[in-house]
């Protein structure tokens, strides 16, 4: 089965890019507020599309840029 390109996670991902410095930013947040789909749903799909965590993403986004700072 060929693999299916999903354009949230694309569109979260540049999303990301651009709020890092938001605290308040959550794969809740961004499912409800931004995508509007379910934030089970969109956790699933972010772990099998990127092959980690939501969490752990932002915090190696946000790490490198604390490290260019």
């Amino acid at each position: 089965q060929a693999y299916r390109y999903r354009p949230n996670i694309s569109l979260l991902k540049s999303y990301v890019e651009a709020h890092l410095d938001c605290e308040t930013l959550s794969l809740k947040w961004l499912a409800e507020n931004y995508l509007f789909v379910s934030v089970g749903y969109l956790s699933k799909q972010f772990v099998k599309e990127e092959g980690i965590r939501f969490s752990d993403y932002l915090n190696k986004k946000r790490d490198g840029i604390d490290k260019l700072a």
